[in-house]
């Protein structure tokens, strides 16, 4: 990438950036901001039309060619525009798929995701790493903390989720928030220097 080139991409970053910092800290330049979150709207819409556009040259591509997903790829294209149909058609069918399909499904991905948690828990408990050991436990605190018979085996279950719930999993969560936003604050920072490329394709 050429010199100029370079910096009219990085200026396309800063310049956007520092006018919503200002709106955000001072309060002023509300219009122009209103006019940048316009602009980010507008090539949002245009970048998700982009990304429909290309679902629909991959699959159909997979399926002209009979390649071995070509059934994936055609429960993703008939679902896709099945939904996108009802939208506009038929609210009633579109709220089915997204409260019965869609909710199902999402269940059946958390069921999956909780029996992955128990293999791991058998798998991890002949290990001695502290750090799996603190994870163990807290797999199981948080499977009795959610059982609908937890008072019948114990009445102490309640009180000790609520306060591992309350204490140390809001810490851990606020410390991950934090470190997040210096992170951030870090790229923001690289990205104004020039020191960050990735975005341009460098």
């Amino acid at each position: 990438m050429s010199l100029r080139r370079r910096e009219i991409c990085i200026l396309l970053y800063i310049i956007p950036a520092a006018i919503i910092l200002i709106n955000h800290f001072t309060g002023e330049l509300s219009a122009a901001t209103s006019e940048v979150l316009l602009w980010a709207s507008t090539l949002a819409t245009f970048a998700i039309l982009l990304g429909v556009i290309n679902l629909f040259q991959h699959h159909i591509t997979i399926l002209a060619r009979r390649r071995r997903e070509w059934p994936y790829s055609t429960i993703l294209l008939a679902s896709f525009i099945v939904t996108f149909a009802f939208n506009y058609i038929y609210p009633t069918g579109y709220d089915f798929v997204i409260n019965r399909l869609l909710a199902s499904l999402q269940m059946a991905l958390l069921a999956y995701v909780g029996f992955y948690s128990y293999t791991l828990f058998f798998r991890a408990s002949g290990t001695k790493n502290p750090y799996v050991l603190i994870l163990l436990i807290s797999i199981l605190l948080g499977l009795f903390y959610n059982l609908p018979m937890r008072d019948v085996i114990w009445t102490g279950w309640g009180p000790l989720g609520k306060w591992v719930n309350d204490v140390p999993n809001t810490g851990g969560m606020n410390a991950l928030v934090i470190g997040v936003g210096i992170g951030t604050i870090a790229l923001f920072i690289r990205t104004i220097l020039g020191y960050e490329e990735s975005y341009l394709g460098g």
